[in-house]
């Protein structure tokens, strides 16, 4: 899985009226990640940056 993809399976699973970049937070993320766990941590890290949540 790229992170193309989880953006678009995050898309998905927002309420309509929430933007994507303030649906993304790092329990969002987690959640994301357990649901779909061969997105790797390595590859949510990439994406909080791509998207401005910064690097841990």
């Amino acid at each position: 899985m790229d992170a193309g993809n989880l953006f678009a399976m995050a898309d998905g699973a927002r309420p309509a009226e929430e933007p994507l970049a303030q649906f993304l937070t790092p329990e969002n993320l987690a959640a994301l990640l357990e649901e779909y766990p061969n997105f790797t941590p390595d590859d949510a890290e990439r994406m909080r940056g791509a998207i401005g949540l910064g690097r841990k």
